[in-house]
């Protein structure tokens, strides 16, 4: 409501956010309902940028958490969206996505490491919500924080030369 005030524009509105914070991102961006209900019009967000999260497609998260090398989320992702698989569903950025949408440009960074292990769950995650995107007409890429871990990507943005800077200043530019 005061974007304005503060010299931002309205309708070009970018979205960031990290770990749940790039969940939120995602639902916002993917969903007009989270949209809606938070008073802002989705075609004002021109971009998002959700890094490095593993609940874009929760029951896939929760069903693959072992195989890829993350239990933590088999555990964990239940705690939070409670055990019924279509309430999991329901609370998915994916399920939101649908052809007849317009979404705004995603940028969807991930890390392999997060709390000392290597695992392959969040590149999984982000992919999934960038096909999910592709396939409704949406654009969406995702870029590996190379070397970063889930602790250490947030620092990496915005140093001269790292990748992940780059691309986000491409989205910046081009939207």
């Amino acid at each position: 409501d005061h974007i304005d005030e503060h010299g931002g524009a309205p309708d070009q509105i970018i979205i960031f956010g990290f770990s749940l914070g790039a969940y939120l991102a995602a639902k916002l961006g993917a969903d007009d309902r989270t949209t809606t209900d938070a008073g802002v019009n989705r075609s004002s967000i021109r971009a998002v940028v959700a890094v490095d999260t593993v609940m874009y497609d929760i029951p896939r998260a929760i069903a693959r958490a072992d195989e890829l090398g993350f239990p933590d989320s088999a555990v964990n992702l239940p705690m939070i969206f409670g055990d019924d698989p279509a309430a999991q569903a329901a609370a998915s950025p994916v399920a939101t996505i649908s052809a007849v949408g317009s979404y705004p440009v995603f940028l969807i960074p991930y890390v392999r490491e997060k709390d000392g292990l290597v695992h392959d769950l969040s590149r999984d995650q982000s992919e999934v919500l960038r096909d999910a995107l592709a396939a409704a007409g949406g654009e969406a890429s995702v870029i590996e924080g190379v070397g970063e871990n889930h602790g250490t990507v947030m620092q990496a943005i915005g140093a001269p030369g790292d990748p992940l800077t780059d691309a986000f200043a491409a989205v910046l530019e081009s939207h």
